[in-house]
């Protein structure tokens, strides 16, 4: 008998635990779609305090930006000014100038962030026209 009881409550646990992930992943598809439609919605006005994406703390910001290209980085700097704050502050521009425009001529003094970030909207502008 002990070992049907044994049986049942691992049984129950598995069940608890697949419920609890069940429910874990409802949540996140949940939050996910939330922020799809955040991101791809239209909007008439941009108000950057009342944005979903610019609540969230800095490190989930930076670990966002971790998984953007460069264009992406660009795009989202343009889009929102503590997003521009938080990436002039942690963005090497010139190593994404480097990678995607190997033959613009840098130099060492060109370390400025704004400057450097001028020159990228500069040179992507150029390329798109």
């Amino acid at each position: 008998m002990t070992t049907t009881n044994n049986c049942d409550s691992s049984v129950q646990s598995n069940n608890n635990n697949s419920l609890f992930s069940l429910a874990s992943a409802n949540r996140r598809n949940d939050l996910l779609n939330e922020l799809l439609i955040e991101l791809t919605g239209p909007k008439v006005i941009w108000n950057d305090q009342t944005s979903y994406l610019s609540q969230l703390p800095p490190e989930v910001m930076l670990t966002i930006m971790k998984c953007m290209d460069d264009l992406s980085i660009y795009a989202l700097a343009k889009a929102s000014s503590r997003w521009r704050q938080l990436i002039d502050s942690t963005v090497d521009w010139k190593q994404f100038i480097r990678r995607r425009w190997p033959l613009f001529p840098l130099t060492d003094d060109d370390s400025n962030s704004v400057n450097l970030s001028r020159i990228y909207d500069q040179l992507y502008v150029n390329e798109n026209d």
